[in-house]
């Protein structure tokens, strides 16, 4: 008990130093990100960002119930001048134009279209949905490695993933090359004993760049998880399992990616996604719930009327 409390005593300086730089590693890098000096980075990202956030203030204006012509005018002056001023991906420009044009005629689309358009219902029921939920498991027996076009059709569902003004920051990088596997499973902490057969393997980073407002720092790991839930659940729907690997990484390790895979330094790391078509039947681990009741709570006022 003594000893046990010596080596807490010891390790508490020495865990809240870590802590200190990496909270600092990051601060730094977003920073740097913000203003286009790391390597790899792009000016037109973080424009692109701010753009996007003009045009996504036009695309909830006109979708709004009660939206009348005249609204939102100050957010499309200033989208002029971002577009203006600063120099945006060709693709970005039309995307961003198009929904510009959409909110000028004032025109709601009755199809899925830039600006806002409408909806007769919600998504259909899916007719199990206990089903589809409860069968996705942490599959570390995974087979072959998916096909680039199996991989490419779950990277395209995921896109639909929230994200903070449809700023889309997220990106992924897959490989089927083992050595580049091995080399990246050798940074992650949590793949002993399967690590050696996951033929493929994807980063889910999100850039730093799309998120230049002081406060928005954590929005780049929120945003980033969305898309890679998304991502496991596209593969889930296609009938491709995956494992979910965490990247509780230190500085010194959270850089090396970048070398290894040829990611911008700009790009936050959130988490490696392994995926396969596993040869049924495979074990799995329990990996039992929490019960509702411990999960939820209905939150209600306390203040009399």
């Amino acid at each position: 008990m003594v000893l046990s409390k010596a080596i807490s005593a010891t390790r508490r300086p020495r865990n809240a130093a870590r802590n200190l730089w990496s909270w600092l590693y990051n601060i730094a890098l977003t920073a740097a990100a913000k203003r286009s000096h790391l390597p790899g980075s792009n000016l037109s990202v973080r424009t692109e960002a701010i753009a996007q956030i003009e045009a996504h203030r036009l695309e909830k204006s006109l979708s709004a119930t009660d939206w009348q012509p005249g609204r939102g005018q100050k957010a499309r002056a200033d989208l002029d001048k971002v577009l203006a001023a600063q120099e945006v991906p060709s693709e970005a420009r039309k995307r961003l134009l198009a929904v510009a044009a959409a909110f000028d005629a004032g025109e709601v689309a009755s199809s899925p279209a830039p600006g806002a358009y409408w909806i007769d219902r919600g998504q259909r029921a899916l007719d199990d949905p206990d089903e589809f939920f409860t069968s996705r498991r942490s599959v570390r027996e995974l087979g072959v490695a998916p096909t680039r076009e199996q991989i490419e059709r779950a990277v395209g569902l995921a896109r639909s993933a929230p994200s903070v003004c449809n700023r889309q920051a997220a990106r992924v990088h897959a490989t089927v090359d083992l050595d580049l596997i091995t080399a990246a499973l050798l940074l992650q902490n949590g793949n002993a004993g399967f690590g050696d057969r996951i033929s493929c393997l994807m980063a889910v980073t999100s850039d730093r760049a799309a998120f230049p407002l002081p406060h928005e720092m954590n929005q780049t790991w929120i945003d980033g998880s969305l898309f890679a839930m998304t991502l496991v659940w596209a593969f889930h729907s296609t009938g491709i399992s995956t494992c979910c690997l965490n990247w509780a990484a230190s500085p010194t390790a959270d850089a090396k990616p970048q070398n290894l895979w040829s990611i911008p330094r700009s790009e936050a790391v959130v988490m490696l996604v392994a995926a396969g078509l596993p040869d049924w039947p495979v074990k799995v681990a329990g990996s039992s719930r929490r019960s509702v009741a411990e999960v939820l709570s209905f939150v209600q006022s306390s203040v009399v009327p």
